[in-house]
């Protein structure tokens, strides 16, 4: 796509994007979405991100469980 980068769908279903070079972009649910994920990806990693990069760090209870009391 654009001549920078391509697509491909995973046998489970998912699409994933990747640079010429084989770096792995975006992973989607859909195509299209992976296209136009990739591309606004892309574009902002060229001409700077226009919010502050932020990271969250965190686990996920998955209570409650059948039979097993929360901790």
């Amino acid at each position: 796509y654009d001549d920078a980068f391509t697509v491909k769908r995973q046998r489970w279903g998912t699409f994933v994007s990747y640079t010429l070079e084989g770096e792995v972009l975006i992973t989607s649910l859909n195509e299209e979405g992976c296209i136009s994920a990739t591309r606004w990806y892309l574009k902002a990693k060229r001409e700077g991100f226009t919010e502050e990069a932020t990271q969250y760090d965190g686990t996920v209870d998955h209570w409650p469980r059948v039979g097993v009391e929360s901790p």
